[in-house]
């Protein structure tokens, strides 16, 4: 079975580069139910049907905010299977949709397959395949194997689970940065968002015409550079993680020096202290303390660091709403 690889030529047709990701890994799964619908859960949940490891979040490394985003630019959305239904032109021209069934309270996936099959056969000769020798057996739990009904003639909906891959240049990668990050912790194991991860990384470099293994030794030493990416002195609440690193929009900013060490802004100045004898008691009363003129104090009058600033504050936003 050929399976569809990430290629920025893609971004042309699906508008951005999480669109084009998604698509990959929609025909990864449309490849195992021969363009059959199937469900899937947008994040992990307490529902019977759930498995660990089967949501989207979990297998493309997305925010939920990010998925719907990327989704929206190459899928319709239906909020509910009647609306799906209702619907006189199903796809709007898209390449999929979904819809949610509030009764079994699950979300399908369906292939426009005449549009999604000619868009991908006019670009096969520009398009990257690579061989998937992984059965879906291997991995489908037996209670995700069995077929569920619809009202859609054309929809025999499965749920799809995560393969593990692997590529013959993963290990060369970890060997850079355990041997360029040695204050980060090591990785023992790459797991199928990170491989989704790298793979975009390296077409990226490849697409900028850099040299792949150099640029990612100058990525890794830069990040060793940085007090704040390795959690050294008052950053040492947060250390950035390898998923995080390899991130193409976080790569390419480690590489344009945004993480370097931050330089301390320099110290206040005081007037000096005019010397009172203690023998000479003050005969005037204290002055009360002179008020600014404003209750609004300006930014240009404190001494902000601003790119530290910046980087806590997309640390935060990566911890609290993105995967690190």
């Amino acid at each position: 079975m050929k399976t569809l690889k990430y290629c920025p030529q893609l971004n042309a047709f699906t508008g951005s580069i999480t669109a084009s990701l998604l698509m990959c890994q929609l025909e990864y799964w449309f490849n195992h139910t021969n363009g059959e619908a199937f469900y899937k859960f947008l994040e992990p949940c307490q529902d019977e049907h759930y498995h660990i490891g089967d949501s989207w979040i979990e297998e493309m490394g997305f925010t939920k905010t990010e998925f719907r985003t990327a989704f929206k630019h190459i899928g319709k959305i239906y909020k509910s299977k009647t609306e799906f239904l209702k619907s006189k032109d199903k796809f709007c021209g898209k390449l999929y949709l979904s819809y949610y069934d509030r009764i079994k309270k699950l979300t399908y996936y369906l292939r426009n397959n005449d549009e999604a099959s000619s868009l991908l056969r006019n670009l096969e000769d520009r398009l990257p395949y690579s061989l998937d020798y992984t059965s879906s057996t291997d991995y489908t739990p037996e209670s995700c194997r069995q077929t569920l009904q619809t009202s859609s003639a054309s929809a025999n909906p499965q749920t799809m689970h995560t393969p593990h891959t692997s590529e013959p240049d993963y290990p060369q990668i970890l060997h850079l940065f355990h041997t360029n990050c040695p204050s980060l912790a090591q990785v023992s194991y790459l797991s199928h968002k990170c491989q989704k991860l790298l793979a975009s990384l390296c077409d990226q470099i490849r697409e900028k015409g850099l040299d792949l293994f150099i640029t990612l030794e100058q990525g890794f030493k830069m990040v060793e550079q940085s007090d704040f990416l390795c959690g050294r002195g008052k950053f040492h609440k947060w250390r950035a993680l390898f998923s995080w690193i390899i991130r193409p929009d976080k790569f390419f900013t480690i590489l344009e020096g945004a993480y370097l060490p931050f330089q301390q802004p320099p110290a206040l100045t005081s007037s000096p202290t005019p010397y009172v004898s203690p023998s000479a008691p003050s005969l005037t009363m204290q002055q009360p303390s002179s008020k600014p003129p404003h209750k609004f104090m300006r930014m240009y009058t404190h001494n902000f660091d601003i790119q530290e600033l910046e980087a806590n504050e997309s640390a935060y936003l990566d911890a609290h709403y993105g995967p690190l």
